[in-house]
This record gives C-alpha cells, sequence and structure tokens, in this order.
C-alpha cells in the first residue's frame, strides 16, 4: 500500500497514503457517530417505555384497590384470575400471550336498563313558574 507509492511517486505517494488514511478515519468517525446515536435513541425508548410501564403499574394498582375497596371483588379472586390467565397460554411465567378478549363481531353492546325513577312523576303545572302575587 504505502511503500509502493512512496519509492515510485515519492512525496505524491505519501500524500496520497495520507488522504486514504483520513478518508479511513473519516469513515470510522461516521460510523460512529451513527451507532452513538442509535444506541441514545434506543435509551430514550427504552425509557419512554420504562416510565409507561411504571404508570400502568401504577393504574392498575389503583384499579385493583378500588375494586376490593368497594368490595366489588376480594384480593383473592384477582390473584385467581390474574394466575388463570397466565395459565391460559400453557406455561405460567408470569406473561401472558392471549391479550385482550374480543368482542364478537354479531354481539349488540349491552344497553344499560332506564333506572327506575326515585320520585313520581310530578304533575306539569307545579312545574312551571308563577310569579308571585304583589304586596299591596
Amino acid at each position: 500500500m504505502g511503500w509502493g507509492r512512496w519509492l515510485l511517486l515519492g512525496d505524491l505517494g505519501q500524500q496520497l497514503d495520507l488522504q486514504e488514511q483520513r478518508a479511513e478515519l473519516e469513515r470510522a468517525r461516521i460510523d460512529s457517530y451513527r451507532r452513538d446515536r442509535h444506541a441514545r435513541i434506543n435509551a430514550k425508548v427504552l425509557a419512554e417505555i420504562r416510565a409507561e410501564c411504571d404508570e400502568l403499574k401504577l393504574y392498575l394498582a389503583a384499579l385493583i384497590r378500588h375494586l376490593v375497596n368497594k368490595s366489588l371483588a376480594t384480593t383473592d379472586e384477582v390473584i385467581e384470575l390474574v394466575e388463570a390467565i397466565d395459565r391460559e397460554d400453557g406455561t405460567p411465567d408470569g406473561r401472558t400471550t392471549a391479550g385482550l378478549p374480543k368482542r364478537a363481531k354479531s354481539a349488540a353492546r349491552a344497553v344499560p336498563p332506564e333506572p327506575e325513577p326515585l320520585e313520581p312523576d310530578l304533575p306539569r303545572k307545579s312545574m312551571q313558574f308563577r310569579p308571585r302575587p304583589k304586596k299591596k
């Protein structure tokens, strides 16, 4: 590479070798920058995912506590449900591949019944505004 050029071309060969070295160093610097940039982006995305996961854990804990406090479920029932869902994919490993349940396309959205009135309907006349009679 360098010796043949230097013997045949002298100073010009040496300058060509130096240019090649500079170009190779520049390529290495650019590649290093790209790798570092990808690493920074990956670290940023990972930090965002971790923050989102922490927030989801917080909301899940709040939801479970709310269900237990309202006596809609017990802690044992929640744990049993989690374990059952974990076993659904055949491997009890603390995670699931089942995802959320899918609603059937033919099933119509359930409409809750109208609540019963707390008081009987009052006649319309009593609901109308009547001005007070003027004092004399």
